[in-house]
């Protein structure tokens, strides 16, 4: 039975968006260019975050903000130009800002950057969405056999974009927040993108989820040959994310996520053990969130 978990209210505003987006007409995430300069709206006092106490709560004192930097690239405007008019961003940033606190704006930047890969940039508090991300995605989608029409195409790349911002989101609130994380961290916002989506308890969230996944199998499929880097990276290989991302879907809701985790071949010695993973990761991410929830 599902636990009355708070982040379901995060989810359910995510929900929303799942739903109402998608009418606009190398591994998947790497380190931030070092080239990037970040448009701020507004300087904003950085202070020191201090984490509250389990019993806790600590007032709402920014929020996400997302910008719109013009681009350069001519091949770039339509992708730019999707982001904007879909207001897909915009709806994301609502969601957020209306269930967990934050001590003060984080940009939410789509800016063209060089480089496919959407990042979270600390000394800017800044989520950066390259159009350079949305270009990746499509290609990489269009060119795969799963999908058959460019209906189908724009599902699988929005919710694909839904799921990596709610991963950058997870790096912004690790930052801003002062969060403690063991282990990897990047596993870890992957545990929470997953959570977001699945603790809202619908079948067409927990596809946004599963939509991630399939990103990652994609990614994976397109690889020649492994090099060390793929390795020693922070980041698990994109065949583990996809892998990890169905099994925690699963494990939220095993009678209606069956076919999806058969269908991507989960073995059953991981099956049986996701119900508890998904236990433990909802625990672990509600008592980090706990006192900064809103909603």
């Amino acid at each position: 039975m599902r636990s009355p978990l708070r982040l379901a209210a995060v989810a359910a505003s995510i929900t929303l968006v799942a739903a109402g987006c998608g009418g606009g007409s190398g591994e998947a995430e790497t380190h931030a260019p070092a080239t990037v300069t970040v448009v701020q709206t507004e300087t904003v006092a950085q202070t020191e975050t201090v984490a509250p106490g389990p019993s806790e709560h600590v007032a709402d004192a920014g929020d996400l903000v997302v910008q719109y930097v013009p681009v350069t690239t001519p091949e770039l405007q339509f992708y730019a130009d999707y982001l904007a008019s879909s207001g897909l961003l915009q709806q994301l940033a609502d969601g957020i800002n209306s269930s967990i606190a934050l001590p003060r704006d984080v940009i939410v930047s789509v800016e063209e950057t060089g480089s496919p890969s959407p990042f979270y940039l600390p000394a800017a508090s800044a989520i950066v969405v390259p159009p350079e991300w949305l270009a990746f995605a499509d290609q990489l989608v269009t060119g795969s056999e799963l999908v058959g029409t460019p209906e189908e195409v724009e599902a699988l790349v929005v919710a694909s974009t839904i799921f990596v911002f709610l991963h950058e989101l997870g790096h912004a609130l690790v930052d801003q927040l002062d969060l403690p994380v063991t282990g990897k961290e990047e596993d870890a916002v992957d545990q929470l993108a997953t959570a977001i989506l699945a603790e809202a308890g619908t079948e067409l969230a927990g596809q946004v989820a599963l939509s991630g996944a399939l990103f990652f199998g994609l990614v994976a499929a397109n690889r020649e040959e492994f090099a060390a880097a793929d390795f020693w990276d922070e980041h698990s290989l994109n065949e583990q994310r996809f892998y990890n991302i169905i099994c925690w879907v699963y494990g939220s809701d095993p009678a209606l996520f069956a076919d999806e985790a058969a269908q991507a071949g989960l073995g059953e010695d991981r099956l049986v053990r996701c119900q508890d993973e998904y236990a433990q990761v909802m625990g672990a991410w509600e008592t980090l969130l706990g006192p900064y929830l809103t909603a």
